[in-house]
C-alpha cells in the first residue's frame, strides 16, 4: 500500500507556488539532479524505474546559474531511497540544503544548512517511490510517496505435486533449521523464525513419524548471521530433494542428508533469507526461498567530527587501493573500488600535494 507524506516546508499563498507531483507509480528512485546556489535550491528532478524502465523526470523550478549535484542510487543491487532530510528558511527563498540516505549509504549535503528549519521524510521499513512539493522561484516544499519494501521471491526447486506450504516473509532472520533425512531423501524441514525480535517456531512441512536421521542448524543472531544461499539436490525419479546445503554470511556451511541428483541454488546477491516455501507430503519434493536486502554494518567514525562529512558508500565488491596525501599530519584520504569489475576512484577531499598509493588490496 502506497503512503504520501505531505509537502513540508514552505507553504505560501503570496510567494504565488507552483504546486508539482511526479506521481506514485514507479518501482524505485535511481537518481537525483539539485541545482542550487548561495540563495538556495533552485530546482531538482528525480529519474525513476516504472515497469522495469527507466523514466526521466521533470524538472521542477528554475535551472539557473549555480552549482548541480547528483546523486545515483543503484537499484540493480537492492539500493532504494529510504529517507530526506531538507533544511528551509522562511526569511530567505526557500529551500537552502537537501540530503538523501539510501540503505547503503548517505549523500553529501546539496546546499547550506546555516540557522535552518529541518525535517525529514521517512516512513520505517518503507522506501521513497516518488515525489510531489512546490516552488517558485527556489524549491519552497518537498513531500513524498512510500511503500514497504517487498522480498525477492525465488521460486520452487523441485516438483510441485503434494501439498503447498509457506512460512511467509514476515520476518527479521532464520533462527534454527532441523531436517529429518532419509534412504530416500529428507521427509521433512521445519524451520524457526525471528519476528519482531521474538522466536517464532515453525512447522513441520513433510512426514515426520518417519524413520531416519535428525540434523540441527542453528543461526548466530549475537553474531549478526543470517543465510545467504542455499544448495540442493533433487532427485528427479523419486521428487524428492535427496540433500540441503546451507551457507551463511559468516562462511558456516552445514550439509544435511545427501549430495545426490540433480544440484540447484536459492541465491540472491549475497541477499538474507527471511523465509521459506514449498512443497511436501511424505517427503519434502521441492523449495524456494523469500530474500531481503541486506544493510551492511556501519561502524561510525573514530576521532575528531570537525570538518565536513563524507560517505562512500558501500555499493562496492571490494576496496582496491588506498590514496594517502601526508606531509606532517594526514591531510586526505581516498580510495579506489571495485565496482561490478569496474574501477571507481572517489573525488579528491581537498587540495592535495603529496598523494601517495599506500596500499593494493
Amino acid at each position: 500500500m502506497i503512503q504520501k507524506l505531505g509537502a513540508k516546508g514552505i507553504k505560501s499563498d503570496e510567494r504565488n507556488q507552483r504546486e508539482w507531483d511526479d506521481g506514485s507509480e514507479h518501482d524505485d528512485v535511481t537518481k537525483i539532479y539539485v541545482r542550487g546556489g548561495r540563495e538556495g535550491i533552485r530546482s531538482i528532478y528525480f529519474n525513476y524505474v516504472k515497469n522495469g524502465k527507466p523514466k526521466d523526470g521533470s524538472i521542477h523550478g528554475y535551472f539557473d546559474s549555480g552549482f548541480t549535484q547528483t546523486f545515483e542510487i543503484n537499484h540493480l543491487r537492492g539500493e532504494y531511497l529510504e529517507s530526506v532530510d531538507a533544511y528551509y528558511d522562511t526569511k530567505s527563498y526557500g529551500m537552502q540544503a537537501i540530503q538523501f540516505k539510501t540503505n547503503f549509504r548517505t549523500s553529501e549535503l546539496m546546499g547550506y544548512s546555516y540557522e535552518c528549519t529541518m525535517f525529514t521524510l521517512a516512513v520505517k521499513g518503507k522506501k521513497i517511490i516518488g515525489f510531489h512539493g512546490s516552488n517558485y522561484v527556489h524549491i519552497l516544499s518537498l513531500g513524498a510517496y512510500f511503500i514497504s519494501i517487498t522480498p525477492t521471491r525465488l521460486e520452487v526447486k523441485g516438483s510441485m505435486g503434494s501439498k503447498k506450504w509457506d512460512d511467509g516473509f514476515d520476518h527479521e532472520n532464520v533462527s534454527k533449521i532441523e531436517v529429518l533425512g532419509g534412504f530416500e531423501g529428507i521427509l521433512y524441514i521445519k524451520v524457526d523464525y525471528i519476528k519482531n525480535g521474538k522466536l517464532e517456531t515453525g512447522l513441520v512441512h513433510g512426514d515426520s513419524g518417519g524413520d531416519g536421521f535428525l540434523q540441527k542448524m542453528e543461526i548466530n543472531q549475537s553474531k549478526n548471521e543470517y543465510l545467504v544461499y542455499v544448495e540442493g539436490y533433487y532427485d528427479d525419479a523419486s521428487e524428492t530433494i535427496q540433500g540441503l546445503h546451507f551457507q551463511t554470511n559468516l562462511n558456516n556451511p552445514v550439509m544435511m542428508g545427501y549430495k545426490k541428483g540433480r544440484k540447484f541454488l536459492l541465491a540472491s546477491n549475497g541477499n538474507k533469507i527471511i523465509g521459506f516455501h514449498g512443497y511436501a507430503d511424505k517427503s519434502l519434493n521441492s523449495l524456494g526461498a523469500y530474500f531481503s536486502t541486506t544493510t551492511p554494518n556501519k561502524l561510525e567514525c573514530q576521532g575528531d567530527r570537525k570538518g565536513l562529512p563524507w560517505d562512500d558508500g558501500c555499493n562496492y565488491d571490494g576496496v582496491k587501493k588506498v590514496y594517502v596525501d601526508s606531509i606532517s599530519d594526514i591531510d586526505s584520504v581516498r580510495f579506489e573500488y571495485d565496482n561490478g569489475g569496474k574501477v571507481e576512484k572517489t573525488p579528491y577531499r581537498r587540495d592535495v600535494t603529496n598523494e601517495k598509493e599506500v596500499m593494493i588490496l
